[in-house]
């Protein structure tokens, strides 16, 4: 309901703003490796993201999870090789997760090399449509030094409660054979 959608004060707007580019959009990547961790949270296919984080953030679903406080929320698209479609994933590291998970979905987050690209901080307006430039510059982008971007899973994270419209994206990196 649009009057939820309000109260709630939520960071994602469903519409994007007409801005001329002049200048190209790059990120630069920073390299990490990563211990595996697990997320438990919701399950989502069919649809537009922004549009699963709106529904996530709208009924408080992270609070939910946490157990009232703050943490990161994080967002993995996730290819289901069995029904040829990508879902997508939005939950709390399970190591904090104290509310009711009752029902809920877990996955694991593999240990290894990421790039990790941190998206400009914008506008609650522009938010989106920057998430989106950085996306597209990632497709584009080619990992060196020996290694190839591998195809399972990429996930997002932010903090919602901290009021910055920024992301890390990350990429999970394999050494080429």
């Amino acid at each position: 309901m649009p009057t939820e959608y309000k109260s709630a004060k939520n960071s994602l707007k469903l519409y994007e703003r007409i801005k001329l580019e002049t200048t190209p959009f790059a990120v630069t990547p920073k390299f990490v490796k990563l211990k595996a961790f697990s997320l438990i949270g919701y399950m989502y296919s069919d649809g537009y993201i922004p549009h699963y984080w709106n529904k996530y953030h709208s009924g408080k679903l992270s609070k939910k999870l946490s157990g009232g406080k703050s943490c990161a929320d994080f967002g993995v698209s996730i290819w289901n090789h069995k029904m040829n479609k990508q879902d997508y994933f939005i939950g709390i590291r399970s190591d904090e997760a104290l509310g009711d998970i009752s029902n809920k979905i877990k996955i694991k987050i593999s240990n290894g090399l990421y790039a990790v690209f941190t998206t400009p901080e914008s506008t609650q307006f522009d938010y989106v449509n920057t998430v989106h430039k950085t996306w597209n510059y990632i497709r584009s982008w080619s990992p060196e030094n020996g290694y190839r971007c591998a195809n399972n899973y990429q996930f997002e994270t932010r903090i919602e409660d901290s009021g910055i419209f920024s992301e890390d994206i990350y990429i999970p990196l394999k050494k080429i054979e």
